[in-house]
């Protein structure tokens, strides 16, 4: 087990997580007719939320995100809701719980304890434990891939488990890093913008909120097409302090890839640098959980650029302790 308090160890150490978590939720069984999924979670918990529905989208099964209070007014008892909290106490998600209960949605929930794993205990609701300690944003592969293995073990997904398999290969933490150092010397003295394909848009968040997490940072995101009908604007003026990051996927349509390059061709004719990646692979797992993992490590070397330690989140905690709230 990685040294919870070593934060560069805990990236280091995530492939190793990845191959644990597909062993968690084994004997969870699922009903028969649920028709859609909804994932509620917020903050580090709400990534895996944000990564299932891009994971399955192309799957048979309808998945949504929720990072609310309350449940959609759409959900009904066909409904498979997912309750992600790490700390088993994040408000929103147990307002969601409880909404879930009442429109008696089968439900399962994941956590590392808290209250709402006592709920599940009380009421014999599953309930896949994972380990204590880390960082929620670190737990991503714990929070998501027993949703993925789980689905897939009850017949509504397939082909994912073989996917997650060689995602864990193809995650060369030694070249990750690199590249990682590399992309985040290009942030010095400026704050990064990610922009995405629609692909790529759990990935260009995830970016962004570690860089504010990780780098205590400000950094900004919008996903193509839609930021060419406003932010592409902004580049009417001179723009100074920023650097960015254009985040793409090479099964993007054509359509969409020429769009990007002349959006990219626009903003560096305004005088502003712009680095591509782009991401290949077999499967859309090993994509975006490559991608991922490469951000992850940008934050953590910008952090260390600019001398600031990547794993207190102060502001967060002393903002929960304020509305009476535990991280």
């Amino acid at each position: 087990m990685p040294d919870l308090h070593n934060f560069k160890e805990l990236l280091l150490s995530f492939p190793d997580q990845l191959s644990l978590a597909l062993t968690l939720g084994e004997k969870i069984k699922l009903p028969k007719g649920i028709s859609n999924i909804l994932v509620v979670g917020m903050g580090g918990s709400g990534i895996a939320a944000d990564m299932l529905t891009a994971v399955l989208a192309d799957q048979k099964i309808l998945v949504t995100a929720c990072k609310d209070y309350q449940l959609p007014s759409w959900v009904d008892g066909k409904t498979l809701v997912f309750c992600v909290t790490y700390s088993g106490d994040t408000a929103e998600t147990l307002a969601a719980f409880s909404d879930a209960q009442k429109k008696k949605c089968p439900i399962i929930c994941i956590t590392s304890g808290g209250n709402i794993k006592s709920f599940c205990d009380d009421q014999h609701i599953p309930c896949v434990v994972v380990p204590r300690g880390y960082p929620p944003r670190t737990a991503t592969g714990y929070l998501l891939i027993p949703m993925i293995t789980i689905l897939e073990r009850n017949g509504y997904v397939k082909g994912l488990i073989e996917q997650l398999r060689d995602a864990i290969t193809h995650l060369s933490t030694a070249q990750l890093q690199a590249k990682g150092e590399q992309l985040a010397a290009k942030l010095k003295g400026k704050t990064p913008i990610i922009y995405g394909s629609p692909r790529m848009a759990c990935v260009a968040y995830r970016w962004k909120s570690e860089l504010n997490e990780n780098a205590k940072s400000h950094a900004f995101y919008n996903i193509f097409p839609e930021l060419v009908h406003n932010e592409i604007l902004a580049y009417s003026t001179p723009q100074e302090g920023y650097y960015v990051y254009m985040l793409r996927d090479e099964k993007d349509s054509l359509a969409l890839s020429k769009q990007m390059d002349k959006a990219r061709d626009i903003i560096k004719s305004r005088g502003q640098e712009v680095m591509e990646i782009a991401f290949k692979g077999q499967s859309t797992i090993v994509k975006l959980f490559t991608a991922m993992h490469l951000g992850d490590w940008v934050s953590y070397y910008h952090a260390m650029n600019v001398g600031v330690d990547p794993y207190p989140v102060d502001l967060i905690s002393e903002l929960k302790k304020k509305t009476g709230e535990r991280k």
